[in-house]
């Protein structure tokens, strides 16, 4: 018959035996009623399970009288009571291995910041123990994330020979990157005499590596402070920065921006006919240089321009000549030329009137404009330039030529020229991984 039929369900059954000790109860009631419902209560099975049933609950039985009383279980007389304070221990059963002990009390000294416990204990073990607790000491030191807890753990480990391997000082360095408690990090530098550049013993990473490999800029530069080698190789030979482009700025394919519009106002550059407006800039001998434009075109092209003249908040929307300060004539001409057909052509070797453009393509947001001069500049950037280009990129808000100017200079960073890392901490300090 089912369980069902016998008054027990299934799933009745499963939350009864939720201890062992339920176990032996369920046994007999079920065994009890599974007799019952058998009609052989004359079969010699019948009587078996009749006196299984029966020593089952005498069982039972003792297990329960025990349980209610203060003491442990003894394997050897079936109810037998021993008081917990006992120091020896019942027969069958073995006391806590020293491995366990010995951790246990080691890693409780730590916490609780008793240091001549700890001690005691190293000075009773052998090296192989403590090498095989190294990893939760170091994990449970750290979690404190007090300064003076690490250093006097990390002093009493080096009184034992042959523990800080420069491998297991990497563990120390990298479980407090992990934490992000840079304090803990230049404690250890500073104050316990940990190299920063330990390696760990898979893939030669150091601490700066494993930054990168998190893509922490802020972390990186900490340690780059505290000494850190910038041009250490690991086992992939890659250095922490080359890694950090790779991650954090990744080269993308440059596709050159459409143009927009077409020739048909190409011939209105800097034509007097139909001008309604004038603007005024620096020429290259220091005088002032004219330019012949039109409103609705500028406008039309250039936000800026349209706040500025087809509003009444601002006097150049009915003035016929709108000064630019600090715009060069040859810049305006082409910017010009940007705004009269969708295109911005210029002499492509001349670097300094390509920062000029992207600066003012920035200035009149012409969007447009900033990408096909992006273009021809970051196919420009090497050794000699991209330090200058990633700070116009930088100035003038051009997101594809900083991306990379930003994994150049971090790649190829042994070839530059970067006094006191200038360069690199401001890298570090103001760009963020590009989604």
């Amino acid at each position: 018959q089912s369980l069902s039929e016998i008054g027990l369900s299934r799933y009745a059954l499963t939350f009864r035996v939720n201890h062992t000790t339920d176990l032996l109860r369920t046994a007999c009631e079920l065994n009890t009623k599974l007799m019952q419902c058998l009609s052989l209560p004359r079969h010699t099975l019948y009587s078996d399970a009749q006196l299984t049933a029966n020593s089952l609950k005498e069982k039972y039985g003792q297990m329960q009288a025990v349980h209610q009383k203060t003491g442990q279980w003894d394997a050897k007389e079936q109810v037998s009571l021993r008081s917990s304070t006992s120091s020896s221990l019942p027969p069958g059963r073995t006391r806590m291995s020293t491995k366990a002990s010995f951790e246990r009390n080691a890693l409780a000294s730590i916490a609780e910041d008793r240091r001549d416990d700890f001690h005691a204990l190293l000075s009773n073990c052998k090296l192989e123990e403590i090498e095989v607790i190294h990893s939760a000491v170091v994990h449970t030191a750290v979690n404190k994330n007090t300064c003076e807890v690490v250093s006097w753990v990390v002093q009493e480990l080096r009184l034992v020979e042959g523990v800080l391997t420069p491998a297991r000082e990497f563990e120390w360095l990298h479980e407090a990157l992990t934490k992000s408690t840079m304090e803990v990090v230049s404690c250890l530098v500073q104050s316990c005499g940990i190299d920063i550049n330990s390696r760990s013993q898979d893939m030669g990473n150091t601490l700066l590596h494993a930054a990168a490999r998190r893509q922490d800029l802020d972390a990186m530069a900490s340690l780059v402070n505290l000494g850190a080698d910038i041009l250490l190789l690991n086992a992939a030979a890659h250095t922490p920065l080359q890694m950090l482009a790779l991650k954090c700025f990744p080269t993308k394919p440059l596709i050159r921006a459409k143009e927009e519009g077409n020739d048909c106002f190409a011939d209105y550059v800097n034509n007097p006919n139909l001008s309604d407006l004038v603007l005024v800039c620096d020429g290259s001998d220091g005088t002032k240089e004219k330019c012949y434009a039109h409103r609705v075109l500028l406008c039309g092209r250039s936000a800026v321009f349209k706040s500025m003249l087809d509003t009444e908040h601002w006097p150049e929307a009915s003035q016929g000549e709108v000064c630019l300060p600090e715009l060069r004539y040859a810049v305006l001409l082409f910017v010009m030329q940007y705004v009269y057909t969708g295109a911005c052509f210029y002499p492509f070797d001349d670097l300094n009137l390509g920062i000029e453009l992207l600066a003012a393509s920035n200035r009149f947001l012409l969007s447009g404009m900033s990408l096909q001069v992006e273009f021809v500049l970051c196919n420009k950037i090497d050794a000699e330039v991209a330090i200058p280009l990633y700070q116009a990129a930088y100035l003038y808000s051009a997101p594809a030529l900083l991306r990379e100017a930003c994994h150049y200079i971090l790649f190829n960073y042994a070839k530059l020229s970067d006094p006191d890392h200038e360069a690199l901490f401001h890298i570090l300090k103001n760009q963020r991984p590009s989604s």
